[in-house]
């Protein structure tokens, strides 16, 4: 078995790489599986700036870079996770709900284009 290229998708440059790496030496990518998460919990009156960015680091980032790379290619599936908390909300994980709810903004913009 070869090896797996991996990475930290909220890393641009090491997803490309990646990219490039998938391109060179194995089969044309057929789909992508983003299922990152963080949960920090507390209340929003609670949060700073890096206790949020640190929730969408590999949920928002990661999946903002997964849709730019794979724009032009021709996949069967795109899927990323969400959470019902986007429908019912959480008073203690404001950062994952709204993380949450950009990604599926996300993906329903990908689908009108």
């Amino acid at each position: 078995m070869g090896s797996r290229p991996a990475c930290n998708v909220a890393d641009r440059d090491a997803l490309d790489e990646v990219f490039e790496m998938v391109r060179a030496s194995m089969p044309p990518l057929r789909g992508v599986v983003h299922a990152a998460m963080v949960i920090d919990d507390g209340l929003i009156s609670d949060l700073d700036a890096a206790r949020i960015q640190k929730v969408f680091e590999p949920k928002v980032e990661g999946a903002m870079h997964l849709d730019a790379a794979t724009r032009g290619l021709s996949l069967d599936f795109f899927v990323v996770f969400s959470s019902a908390t986007t429908v019912f909300g959480n008073p203690g994980q404001a950062s994952y709900v709204a993380a949450n709810r950009f990604i599926e903004y996300l993906v329903e913009q990908r689908r009108a284009k």
